[in-house]
């Protein structure tokens, strides 16, 4: 979990439910990918990502990355960060797609990350703020406090819900989607 106001991440331990670690980072951690043995942290107040060594849990390169970086997503062996001002403010992918989330155009686009076409645009009509990708759905996250969850196969949105106030994060796990929100709260969805 990053924590944006103490500029650290928090290790939580999914059975107890419980924060086992905080690790300082960079200013302003906004976003967090997985690969490769590493744990990736954008931080939007310093213009870096920090690489966290997930088996010590420590910081083991900060990486410049420039203007205000938001998002960050793993796409085979490449890692891709969205920068505040230029629109998208949330990624997520899988090894045949990228999903970007534009919160000026309050739409999901699915980008092929080998041609860097675009495959679809969703329109959603609230402004995205957090993705997630499950087997068989996207989920997004919006900043008008709804969850709403995209069909893969048709690129159409099946169902959007009310959470309650502007979502800001998405986590999935097997049996639930985990939403945050502005205020600090964790919301449970089954």
């Amino acid at each position: 979990v990053a924590n944006t106001a103490d500029d650290d991440v928090s290790q939580i331990d999914l059975t107890t439910r419980s924060v086992v670690n905080s690790i300082p980072v960079g200013r302003t951690p906004t976003g967090i990918a997985v690969s490769g043995g590493s744990v990736w942290v954008t931080n939007s107040g310093a213009r870096t990502v920090s690489r966290i060594n997930a088996a010590t849990g420590r910081v083991v390169q900060e990486i410049e990355v420039g203007n205000a970086p938001r998002a960050i997503v793993s796409v085979g062996e490449a890692l891709w960060v969205a920068n505040v001002g230029a629109s998208p403010v949330a990624l997520a992918s899988d090894d045949s797609s990228m999903w970007v989330a534009s919160e000026d155009l309050a739409s999901v686009s699915r980008v092929d990350p080998n041609t860097g076409s675009t495959i679809a645009v969703v329109q959603l009509g609230v402004r995205p703020a957090a993705l997630a990708l499950g087997s068989d759905w996207l989920w997004v996250a919006s900043s008008d406090g709804t969850l709403s969850w995209i069909d893969r196969e048709t690129n159409r949105v099946s169902a959007t819900v009310p959470v309650g106030a502007a979502l800001s994060g998405i986590a999935l796990t097997d049996d639930a989607v985990w939403l945050g929100d502005r205020a600090g709260t964790v919301h449970r969805v089954d």
